[in-house]
């Protein structure tokens, strides 16, 4: 249980990392982005055929999705410098120009990690991107390589955390994870040492984890951006839920469709049962666990936890009535502790650094951060990690985003679930309390802006169709609510609606909050009611013949 011969092991397999006399070269991008393949290789025929000692290697996405590749060098007596939009022509241009001449061509440059930098170029603690975030779960993510496990636990000290709790013991390991304050991720922010109290207390002979690695919100890149970075930080908080509660399997759920995130998985679970990190009599601790990859249905639905139980089960998903509660009764008929991908990486940060550290993040009414998605920014798409208390026009403005009146008529925030924001309510705290309080959800984090010509009527109206072809059909609430929300929101975009509409969407919401199962149905009324409640005008606009510009240019409104 000594992270230091761990570590001395991992040392030992990859010298690249820890000769300070060779090139390092990083590729971050998202595996579907077109490019980055094809960059690695150049960099890597670059440095072979110029005799260059150095290596490159592909690593996840930090998130700025816009300008990936982003291409980290580090030269020796040099400083680390990062590079945007690298394709293949910059390539040749960097390794003749600064890997073989020394110069560093400064005009491509973004902004220097340190220790130095060159002249008037930025680091990246200078840049508002980097000073609104404080990155604990995508900490590693774009900087190790996620496929050797070495690389997680020499440069992102992996597993440390791990080690800390098997020492500690189950119960004082749930008692710190109370002590850090961490709520659950995934949407409603339940606090994760009460569940995990919960699946300990119950009498059984087996117990499982289930880690729910699927992003429900296809804007969201959470579980991409995680388990294409850094696979090992996940897997590591799932060691330690599983030891803290005593499960003997553990099971984590990912979008089918991630077929590079389930081929990063399958090699990390190798590398661990190779570093005695898995299977029986865990470092010699008495522990044994096992972890399994299981490959499911992407939705929104599967982001409710009993419906994502019953696919793994074999059958449809869709919610089921409580109880008796997963940790009564999940999986099988065992006690099963379900958890977001998001929540077990700061697990893993809880006990790398410190309960009191995740602690003195974000508020007291929520510790630690949360990783947030911008649908489009200054910066195009990206994902960011603020510490909670950050207000959405901060997020906004770190990303180069405007939030004035002139260019954004709201923000949605939580996805498609979430409820819109004017612009005299984004320096809101987000925390999970704050936003409820103020009649939102923090959902998936994603934050979606809608322009100040933007048609909220046709917002709404293709949300809410989008939302109905979510719905797993199960309750009437849902499966008709969201059909009859989105067949008036579309009569009154056509120009074919009347005043009593509005009192009937009214009407057709609060009911489904009351009468639905899970939190799709409870939720999907929530872009409605909030934009009826701010944009009132635009909807008796539409009733009384007078649509908006782009509704008339595309002939709603029209007899």
């Amino acid at each position: 249980m000594d992270f230091e011969l761990l570590r001395a092991r991992a040392k030992a397999g990859c010298e690249e990392l820890v000769n300070s006399e060779l090139i390092r070269i990083r590729v971050s991008a998202l595996s579907d982005n077109p490019v980055g393949a094809a960059v690695l290789e150049a960099f890597q025929n670059g440095l072979k055929n110029n005799g260059l000692a150095g290596v490159a290697i592909r690593t996840g996405s930090f998130g700025y999705y816009a300008v990936e590749p982003l291409v980290i060098i580090e030269m020796p007596g040099h400083p680390t410098l990062v590079y945007p939009n690298v394709d293949e022509a910059l390539v040749d241009q960097l390794v003749q120009a600064y890997l073989v001449g020394g110069d560093p061509c400064i005009d491509m440059i973004w902004y220097s990690l340190g220790p130095e930098t060159i002249g008037t170029l930025p680091y990246a603690s200078d840049l508002p991107l980097f000073q609104a975030q404080q990155r604990i779960a995508l900490k590693n993510c774009g900087m190790i390589d996620p496929e050797r496990i070495e690389s997680c636990i020499v440069d992102g000290r992996g597993y440390s955390g791990f080690l800390r709790a098997l020492g500690a013991g189950p119960e004082q390991v749930i008692r710190q994870v109370s002590e850090s304050g961490l709520r659950g991720r995934g949407g409603a922010g339940y606090s994760t040492a009460e569940k995990w109290e919960a699946v300990a207390r119950a009498e059984s002979s087996e117990k499982i984890v289930v880690c729910n690695a699927v992003d429900a919100d296809p804007e969201s890149r959470t579980a991409q951006l995680l388990l294409e970075g850094d696979p090992h930080r996940v897997l590591e908080g799932l060691l330690i839920a599983s030891y803290a509660i005593g499960a003997g399997s553990c099971l984590i759920c990912v979008d089918q469709a991630q077929t590079t995130a389930l081929g990063r998985l399958e090699r990390a679970l190798s590398q661990m049962r190779d570093f005695g990190l898995l299977g029986e009599n865990i470092q010699g601790a008495g522990f044994s666990t096992d972890i399994q990859v299981r490959a499911v249905q992407g939705g929104l639905v599967a982001g409710e936890e009993t419906a994502l139980l019953r696919a793994l089960s074999g059958r449809q998903a869709m919610p089921y009535l409580r109880g008796p509660y997963p940790a009564e009764k999940g999986l099988g008929g065992n006690p099963t502790l379900v958890q977001n991908i998001e929540t077990l990486a700061d697990v893993a940060a809880v006990f790398q650094e410190s309960p009191r550290y995740f602690a003195s993040i974000g508020t007291s009414r929520g510790t630690g951060t949360k990783i947030v998605t911008l649908t489009d920014s200054g910066l195009g798409p990206c994902t960011m990690e603020v510490p909670f208390g950050t207000s959405l026009r901060r997020i906004l403005a770190s990303s180069g985003t405007a939030s004035d009146n002139d260019s954004m008529k709201a923000v949605q925030l939580g996805g498609p679930l979430g409820s819109y924001w004017s612009g005299d309510a984004l320096d809101t705290p987000l925390d999970f309390d704050t936003v409820t309080e103020a009649g939102g959800i923090m959902g998936s984090g994603v934050i979606d802006m809608v322009a100040s010509t933007a048609c909220m009527v046709r917002e709404t109206a293709r949300t809410m169709a989008d939302t109905h072809g979510e719905s797993c059909g199960k309750c009437v609430f849902c499966r008709e609510g969201t059909l009859q929300m989105a067949d008036i929101l579309k009569s009154i975009q056509d120009g074919q609606g009347n005043s009593r509409d509005l009192s009937l969407l009214k009407e057709l919401g609060e009911q489904m909050r009351a009468g639905c199962i899970c939190g799709l149905g409870r939720n999907a009324p929530n872009p409605v009611l909030s934009a009826l409640a701010l944009f009132q005008s635009e909807f008796d606009s539409h009733i009384q013949g007078h649509p908006c510009p782009a509704c008339s240019e595309s002939g709603a409104g029209k007899e």
